[in-house]
């Protein structure tokens, strides 16, 4: 068998018996001709040459001291880079967005202020102009308290949230909003998202505080 990952493709067979290695042989036309491109001595081998969108096809052969079997059946396969869980997001027609038209990170479709990323991040509707989704900040005792909800497919590694905070525009305090509750961060766990809370130091009677939100 041959899976393509993430420039690579991973091979299995079954073993042979009293085979002391294998032969990996890989072609790029169907059918061969096929140049060895490694060895192995068990059952599996991960080619990590491979680029991605390129179809190969590959063989493998038994050895026995200076003996070598015939080869195997061919299987083959096309490396891809994974699809990030905002594309999948994105690409999903229930968001009513078109591909390469308006379904970019930085896209506004619904011309609310809100982009696509904030708004899988946030839980909201892409093509439908709402802000209620945005977060709240609020004077809490000495305190304040900013607060959003976090959709459950934008925990990382599918999105980077950062707050970030500060009594001017300038010189902005960051924190790192976490999987589960540490520190000034609080989530309240549930589906399809999580609350997320963050309680900041007083800072006098104004505060600033933003979401900053990125994807690997």
């Amino acid at each position: 068998s041959a899976t393509g990952g993430n420039n690579q493709v991973a091979l299995s067979w079954t073993a042979s018996a009293g085979a002391t290695g294998y032969n990996i042989q890989r072609s790029l036309t169907n059918g061969g001709s096929y140049a060895i491109i490694g060895t192995s001595v068990g059952a599996s081998y991960t080619d990590s040459t491979a680029t991605n969108g390129v179809t190969y096809y590959y063989v493998v052969s038994a050895t026995l001291g200076a003996g070598q079997s015939g080869n195997s059946n061919q299987v083959t396969a096309t490396p891809a880079a994974p699809v990030s869980a905002y594309s999948a997001w994105a690409s999903n027609g229930a968001q009513g967005l078109t591909a390469g038209v308006n379904d970019g990170a930085l896209d506004d479709p619904d011309s609310d202020g809100v982009t696509n990323l904030m708004e899988f991040t946030l839980g909201g509707a892409p093509i439908v102009s709402s802000q209620t989704i945005l977060p709240v900040l609020a004077k809490s005792g000495g305190d304040w308290v900013f607060e959003y909800d976090r959709s459950d497919v934008s925990m990382a590694p599918a999105t980077t949230q950062i707050v970030e905070y500060g009594s001017t525009l300038t010189g902005w305090t960051a924190v790192t909003i976490p999987a589960t509750t540490a520190g000034i961060v609080t989530i309240t766990p549930g589906s399809p998202s999580d609350h997320v809370k963050v309680t900041l130091p007083a800072g006098g009677n104004q505060q600033f505080v933003r979401l900053k939100v990125s994807q690997p």
